[in-house]
């Protein structure tokens, strides 16, 4: 039995292992620049495991950008403890940090959308959760959000994830597209808002 779970615990540490390399290589290289061998070097295992565990280059980089994708959920858990007016707004936030992070540009707005789709967001479990988050943060704002909007005020801003992420993504100045994003931000989902 201990056997069992030694041998079970080593699969999951190899798994774990295979992955956290992807993603450092992916955030770091790209897609296209990081090869199977280079992951498997670089986390110290043949590359036999990883076809293994994952099937295929594409599949890994799936997963990896799953395991990305996941940390958008944790900022919006974070912005549930923010003390501030507008959780739509904080929670926007935190996604706008994570568009500042060197591995996330990479792997979820530059790569993802070209070698996975940009279709695929919608349908992803993390998309239904952030969608779904976004709503319960308007309808606890309801003294500030018009409930008959809440619906349409969720899409605009999930749909306008992939566009600012990428502008982000793209900008040379990083600080500046972030200044310009809160800006437009504010200006745009503040007339929606009922003045108390």
């Amino acid at each position: 039995m201990s056997q069992r779970k030694s041998q079970a615990e080593r699969r999951a540490h190899t798994q774990s292992a295979v992955l956290n390399s992807a993603i450092e290589l992916f955030g770091s290289q790209g897609f296209h620049n990081t090869s199977l061998e280079d992951i498997a070097n670089h986390c110290g295992v043949t590359i036999r495991p990883i076809y293994h565990y994952f099937g295929n280059k594409l599949k890994l980089f799936e997963a990896v950008t799953e395991a990305m994708e996941a940390n958008i959920l944790l900022t919006f858990s974070e912005a549930k403890e923010t003390p501030q007016a507008n959780p739509v707004l904080a929670s926007l936030d935190g996604f706008l940090d994570l568009c500042c992070q060197a591995d996330f540009r990479q792997i979820v707005l530059l790569d993802s959308p070209n070698v996975l789709g940009r279709k695929r967001w919608l349908n992803t479990e993390v998309s239904q959760q952030a969608k779904q988050h976004l709503l319960k943060s308007a309808e606890q704002s309801a003294d500030h959000w018009p409930i008959e909007k809440l619906e349409l005020i969720t899409r605009v801003v999930m749909a306008s994830f992939a566009e600012i992420g990428l502008y982000i993504a793209e900008a040379e100045d990083l600080i500046g597209a972030r200044k310009h994003v809160d800006e437009l931000i504010v200006s745009l989902l503040q007339p929606l808002a009922r003045q108390p």
